[in-house]
């Protein structure tokens, strides 16, 4: 017997809380709770490595860390939610505009990344410098 939509979505929400409390508890930086395969594969950095220790730092009020980990942490959640409103409003081509978008933005800032031009964009741990949320740290 197949699972209900109703259940799929219940567990769906249970392992997305208990997956962010590990993010929380646990420091990335330290030791990766999920490495990226693709960087272990290849050596190059994914547009995706550095998200969990992003996603860390910034449940810990680190914005400047999380974004020096990787910046899509600042720039997909704004257009995921311009997405999510216009399909809210029926706006199909709106919303594809804005896929498009984020596809194309997480493609360019995988090859430039990994350019050693713009290697300022790898994920980079910051010294003990300003907390710009809560102070010096």
């Amino acid at each position: 017997m197949l699972l209900s939509k109703k259940t799929l979505a219940v567990i769906a929400i249970i392992i997305l809380v208990v997956l962010t409390y590990i993010t929380y508890i646990a420091n990335p930086s330290k030791s990766p709770i999920f490495p990226c395969l693709f960087n272990k594969l290849t050596g190059l950095y994914c547009p995706g490595c550095g998200m969990t220790r992003a996603l860390h730092s910034l449940m810990h009020f680190n914005f400047y860390q999380a974004i020096r980990y990787n910046v899509l942490i600042a720039l997909i959640p704004p257009l995921l939610g311009m997405y999510i409103f216009m399909r809210y409003k029926a706006m199909e081509g709106y919303s594809e505009i804005i896929i498009y978008v984020m596809l194309a933005l997480a493609i360019a800032y995988g090859i430039g990344r990994n350019m050693p031009i713009l290697d300022s964009l790898q994920p980079t741990t910051i010294g003990c410098l300003v907390n710009l949320s809560l102070g010096f740290v």
